[in-house]
């Protein structure tokens, strides 16, 4: 089992210009900040709908998990390794 660090409340007004990957990499680095505390190894998204999922996929580089998304059955939790310090 992998440790991980589920983003809640991860979104944007729809009025919002799109600014997914600001948003991202403040979590990664949040993320990468506390694993010395939690030993989590990936970060975990819940997609909001079928472009949301297309989007962190095809953009952000994000992998689909096993685990179907509390809600939207028909979607997966979403998921990337949390960057290290070299």
């Amino acid at each position: 089992m992998l440790v991980s660090i589920l983003l809640a409340q991860f979104a944007r007004a729809a009025d919002t210009p799109g600014i997914g990957s600001e948003l991202l990499g403040h979590a990664a680095r949040t993320a990468q900040q506390a694993l010395s505390y939690v030993g989590a190894t990936v970060l975990v998204v819940d997609p909001f709908d079928e472009a949301t999922d297309a989007y962190w996929q095809e953009r952000r580089g994000l992998r689909p998990s096993e685990q179907r998304v509390p809600g939207n059955r028909q979607l997966r939790r979403l998921w990337t390794a949390i960057p290290r310090d070299s």
